[in-house]
């Protein structure tokens, strides 16, 4: 059983490249804004208790509750960024194993000649059921780094390989013609209403394909609660007009990406290093950490968390935690979710070592949903890795 949950895994994450679209030669993370906003947050649980009535022998009663959340604010001389992550599993409605880990840190920019400096404190935890001490840190320091929110620019691509998907446009829009699409999307809030938006993207796609669009589907006043109304009309107005490439579908292209809500993207590092103290042991610790984001694509999000703190010449005590997610949104209506966390911490002589990797694929459904999945745990005093499959279908059948 182990080993196929291995190859199912294998076999699930190779197949991912093969759902990429190829965008042209700009890259996401070359996309910079000023500020940047972005939180997310994922809940998982699932629970079974069996009992046939007849064994005497006790019934299955076992579940798994996961909880991931991330936060980053970014303005021209302030930052933040919180992130916790918690993987536990359930005997009995009983924690019997599980990590986790939190991090809070405030950044100034201070420094003008130096854009990318900046001053940090805040506060990181850690947590192994398994073992007796946790961690609570207070950290200082100084570090080098930013982050970027570019989701605007991931809209500009996925709605640029939509409509030459769709045979709505000919060529790939030129890396320019795709920036002020991003710009666009990222001003969204500025626009009185869809259509305004919308006009304003159907403009720029004119300009760099060559496509004539007639000024009849700009439709004035229709704002976001009378989306349907607006799909509607312009379709209506789009089959009045001859002769238009940019037809309903490519409308609705437009719309449905630019409305899409879980598809941000963001691109970033930040290096950290500083002192610290841990209210649990009331030790003086030396600290380092690395928040990095990267996007590979429009529809792949990579994070990754290091931290590391260990008491003034005495790296026998150190602290260690590392945790990277990846996320891939197959389709609006599929996605991918995979999460690898380590702890490593001191416990008598040794160094106690947990490692925690999940998987999850999901696929919302108009009656329903299906979910996949996959939970490995080891704990450092059991020699081999627990595993815990599910998959759960939910239909709506009237």
């Amino acid at each position: 059983m182990r080993k196929s949950v291995w190859i199912a895994v294998f076999l699930l994450l190779a197949s991912v490249p093969s759902f990429t679209t190829i965008s042209g030669s700009i890259r996401l993370c070359d996309y910079q804004t000023p500020e940047m906003d972005l939180h997310d947050m994922r809940f998982s649980f699932n629970y079974r208790y069996f009992d046939d009535g007849i064994n005497t022998e006790s019934g299955i009663s076992s579940g798994r509750l996961g909880v991931d959340y991330n936060r980053s604010l970014n303005t021209g001389t302030f930052g933040l960024t919180f992130g916790g992550k918690i993987e536990i599993a359930l005997q009995d409605f009983v924690p019997i194993s599980g990590l986790g880990q939190g991090a809070g840190t405030l950044r100034s920019y201070m420094f003008e000649e130096m854009p990318l400096l900046f001053t940090f404190g805040g506060a990181e935890t850690s947590f192994d059921i398994g073992q007796e001490k946790s961690n609570l840190e207070i950290r200082a320091g100084v570090g080098y780094g930013r982050f970027s929110d570019v989701t605007p620019l991931a809209k500009a691509l996925k709605i640029q390989n939509e409509l030459l998907l769709k045979g709505k446009i000919k060529e790939q829009l030129s890396d320019e013609s795709l920036l002020l699409i991003a710009d666009q999307i990222s001003q969204r809030a500025e626009f009185t209403s869809m259509d305004e938006l919308m006009s304003a993207i159907q403009t720029l796609i004119e300009n760099a394909s060559g496509t004539v669009v007639d000024p009849a589907i700009v439709i004035v006043g229709m704002e976001f609660n009378t989306l349907q109304t607006l799909i509607s009309d312009i379709a209506n107005l789009v089959a009045e007009v001859s002769g238009d490439p940019l037809d309903a579908e490519a409308l609705m292209i437009i719309q449905e990406q630019i409305l899409v809500q879980n598809d941000s993207r963001s691109c970033g590092w930040a290096l950290q290093g500083g002192v610290g103290y841990d209210l649990v042991t009331r030790k003086a610790l030396l600290t380092a950490s690395l928040d990095a984001a990267l996007a590979p694509d429009p529809a792949s999000q990579i994070v990754l968390r290091t931290s590391f703190s260990s008491p003034f010449l005495s790296l026998d005590m150190s602290v260690l935690n590392i945790s990277t997610s990846y996320d891939y949104l197959i389709k609006n209506d599929i996605s991918l979710f995979a999460n690898y966390t380590l702890q490593a911490k001191p416990e008598e002589e040794l160094i106690a070592v947990t490692h925690s990797v999940s998987l999850e694929l999901a696929l919302h459904l108009e009656v329903g949903s299906l979910a996949l999945q996959i939970a490995l745990t080891k704990a450092p005093d059991v020699p081999t890795w627990s595993t815990d499959v599910m998959l759960s279908l939910v239909v709506d059948l009237i």
